[in-house]
């Protein structure tokens, strides 16, 4: 179990959370010729917040306390994005998350809003 519980620390969650905080080519464009459309890489990757979540919920909880608040950084540095899209998606999810946690981790949703 230790060696899966490693193998998820050390590879998966990081990985992970690379494509949860990498920026997208509509990301680095100015902001008066960004593009109007919202590609699926973005869409897909707000979910990926909550997938995070729940499989840290299954490891220890230095694990969670660790990695949880980059995570719910990312997710409400989403709800300012331009596309509506992309807030509702970011909003909805934020809102699957709040309610997953529960009342123990809402210090740290609160200390990211």
């Amino acid at each position: 179990i230790k060696n899966i519980q490693g193998t998820i620390t050390g590879d998966i969650l990081p990985r992970l959370h690379k494509c949860l905080a990498s920026t997208t080519k509509r990301e680095e464009e100015h902001k008066l010729i960004k593009s109007k459309v919202v590609n699926d890489e973005e869409v897909v990757r707000v979910p990926l917040a909550f997938a995070m979540v729940k499989l840290m919920q299954s490891l220890p909880q230095e694990v969670m306390e660790a990695n949880l608040p980059s995570i719910l950084l990312k997710v409400c540095a989403l709800l300012k994005n331009r596309a509506q899209e992309i807030r509702d998606i970011a909003r909805s999810t934020l809102a699957k998350i709040i309610e997953d946690l529960g009342v123990h981790y809402l210090q740290y949703i609160l200390k990211e809003l």
